[in-house]
């Protein structure tokens, strides 16, 4: 039995399942989302600098800590669908409020 309610949790997308966690614990350590769900440091890296990016996110720690140890609270909760970021166009979807945010660096005017 609980193999297999491991091997179902495991089906849900990790973007969802961290957006899950972030749901749950609107302030959240990193390193803690890492250990409970097992992500990579590099995957986990990109979904939170997307969030923080599109200010879903604020950054609670001093930018002295180390990345796992980096405290940050969730500012929006926009609803059950975890908000989908493509690395590739650099873009930010929102399922549950249908809004598209561009995360792409501002280049700056000269």
């Amino acid at each position: 039995m609980r193999k297999r309610i491991r091997r179902e949790y495991k089906k849900i997308p990790l973007q969802q399942r961290m957006w899950n966690y972030m749901r749950r614990n609107p302030n959240f350590r990193v390193g803690d989302i890492s250990l409970v769900l097992d992500v990579k440091r590099t995957t986990l890296a990109r979904y939170i600098s997307a969030l923080h990016r599109a200010q879903y996110l604020k950054k609670v720690s001093p930018r002295s800590v180390r990345f796992e140890e980096t405290e940050y609270t969730l500012l929006r909760n926009t609803g059950i669908i975890a908000p989908t970021y493509s690395g590739h166009d650099m873009m930010l979807f929102d399922y549950n409020s249908g809004e598209e945010v561009s995360i792409a660096p501002k280049k700056e005017k000269q």
